[in-house]
């Protein structure tokens, strides 16, 4: 398995929105403690609730399932922009584009009221929104290292199991 450090991206875009001075924190993504396999997303909600702890903020979380589509996505991000007053966002890059959108539809300035972080970070992505924040995965290295490792495997040749690529944030442009 090839991941990026997805503890890491967790932490940096949830240390990016406290640094931005927001308070009320809502994390979009799958939060459930309860699950016996160990998901990349848990790795990142794991990170999000140690950075709020550690801030002393309340955390705010909506276990979002993964296969909505964007307009179920937005109606259920308008509703919850509608419901409480969040001053960051963080979830996967294609819920944030929601998430600015349904902003947008509630009234809500970006970055005024609400600042949004995604992760992912893909170049189709950044092409359509470049104004969003993103943590970007090493998508190249990702796929050099699959490569790799699969060639290895093939040849017999001795091979990590579990590589943590490092990850960088990208700050969109307003």
């Amino acid at each position: 398995m090839i991941p990026c450090d997805n503890y890491t991206e967790g932490a940096i875009a949830t240390k990016y929105l406290i640094d931005c001075n927001c308070q009320k924190i809502l994390y979009i993504g799958s939060v459930s403690t309860t699950k016996k396999i160990n998901m990349d997303a848990d790795k990142r909600f794991s990170a999000y609730m140690d950075k709020i702890t550690e801030r002393g903020l309340s955390p705010f979380s909506y276990d979002m399932d993964f296969s909505l589509s964007y307009s179920e996505k937005f109606n259920v991000i308008r509703a919850l922009l509608l419901k409480d007053k969040y001053d960051g966002v963080f979830t996967d890059d294609f819920s944030a584009i929601a998430t600015i959108n349904a902003a947008k539809a509630c009234g809500l300035a970006i970055p005024g009221h609400l600042k949004v972080v995604g992760f992912d970070g893909a170049d189709l992505t950044l092409q359509y929104a470049p104004y969003l924040s993103t943590i970007r995965q090493p998508i190249k290295s990702i796929a050099q290292h699959a490569v790799k490792t699969l060639l290895n495997k093939i040849n017999g040749l001795p091979f990590d199991n579990i590589i943590n690529l490092p990850v960088n944030i990208h700050i969109g442009c307003d």
